[in-house]
């Protein structure tokens, strides 16, 4: 469960990456727009490797994130327990909160 969960967000974020590039390339007209998209796709896959980590030890975090950035939706969690879906829940409002403040 936990495994298609993730899946099911790293596949959003990476459908999200590719329609942005396919925006900007539409976009470009000279060299300079072109290198501005390759900068884009470096920082994207960056972060994705950065946020993607499938460790059991931090899932709950990295569910907690992805939650809180919207990659993650609380119907795919279902199949895990309660008390962690209830965790994942609790940390993603409390980022956002720290985001907010």
């Amino acid at each position: 469960m936990a495994r298609r969960a993730f899946d099911q967000a790293l596949g959003r974020h990476l459908l999200a990456i590719m329609a942005e590039a396919r925006r900007r390339m539409a976009d470009v007209v000279d060299p300079a727009d072109l290198w501005e998209l390759e900068g884009y796709l470096t920082e994207s896959r960056k972060s994705v490797d950065r946020i993607y980590q499938f460790r059991y030890s931090s899932l709950l975090q990295v569910f907690a994130i992805l939650m809180r950035d919207d990659w993650l939706k609380e119907a795919d969690l279902v199949g895990l327990q309660p008390e962690k879906i209830a965790d994942i829940k609790r940390s993603s409002a409390a980022l956002r909160r720290m985001l907010r403040d």
